[in-house]
């Protein structure tokens, strides 16, 4: 008998699971004790790569990642054959593939070690899998630009579009004058938006729920990660417009 029960507690349907990861975004704290008692990872996992699928997808199949793909396969293999191109242009694809799904995975691990970590310094007597969900469900909130981007991308179909057709309304970066600014803050503001804010809310206020530390403990080292974060996005962002700058030079000449 108390094994049956045990075996109904373990279960998670597939709604049940889809109604917990609604949760997330208008009560944290509920779907926090949920997880706390019955951590689940498959669902909000496979939920994540299905979107990744999806975007991956999209972004390949445009044509402006093809011209990308064939540009850098004709600058690494000038000297190769036809065929060889072919195959190495199949294989680029096979790697962006593999790269884009992957990213996910590692990245919610990698987040989930670092926030396990923080409340085993808190002294929380917490194993990693609650955590591991929790963070899987949280990070749900993340990908609601990601959806709307790809919607937007396909409503845009049969057009060519670049990096400064995609529309990023959700940044602090939208507030600043158009080319007022320098191109460092423009960077930073661009890498503030409220998705990731909403993100990081949502880990405090439900994270301490899970761990049972107070929320006020967490706050510090939340600040931090979001700020580096937003350092890290900034960075990324200054060198890949460096690297588009260098490349019209180089063209131009």
């Amino acid at each position: 008998m108390k094994s049956a029960n045990q075996s109904e507690r373990s279960g998670l349907g597939p709604l049940q699971a889809l109604g917990r990861v609604a949760r997330i975004f208008y009560a944290p704290q509920s779907a926090a004790r949920e997880i706390r008692e019955q951590p689940n990872w498959v669902f909000p996992l496979l939920l994540t790569l299905l979107l990744s699928f999806v975007t991956t997808a999209v972004i390949i199949g445009r044509p402006e990642t093809q011209q990308a793909l064939q540009k850098a396969l004709e600058s690494s293999a000038q000297k190769a054959s036809e065929l060889e191109k072919v195959k190495l242009l199949e294989a680029m694809r096979v790697v962006a593939w593999v790269g884009f799904l992957a990213a996910p995975v590692i990245a919610n691990l990698f987040v989930a070690v670092i926030l396990w970590g923080a409340t085993v310094m808190m002294e929380a007597k917490i194993g990693f899998i609650p955590v591991f969900s929790y963070q899987l469900h949280a990070q749900m909130v993340t990908l609601i630009p990601r959806t709307l981007g790809v919607a937007w991308i396909l409503g845009r179909h049969g057009a060519q579009l670049t990096s400064g057709d995609l529309p990023a309304p959700f940044s602090l970066g939208n507030l600043l004058p158009a080319g007022m600014a320098s191109p460092v803050l423009q960077a930073v503001a661009a890498s503030v938006d409220i998705f990731a804010l909403w993100y990081w809310a949502i880990i405090v206020a439900g994270l301490a729920v899970v761990a049972g530390v107070p929320w006020r403990r967490l706050l510090i080292p939340a600040s931090f990660l979001w700020v580096l974060g937003v350092l890290l996005t900034a960075t990324a962002t200054l060198l890949s417009s460096s690297c588009h700058r260098r490349r019209k030079t180089l063209h131009a000449n």
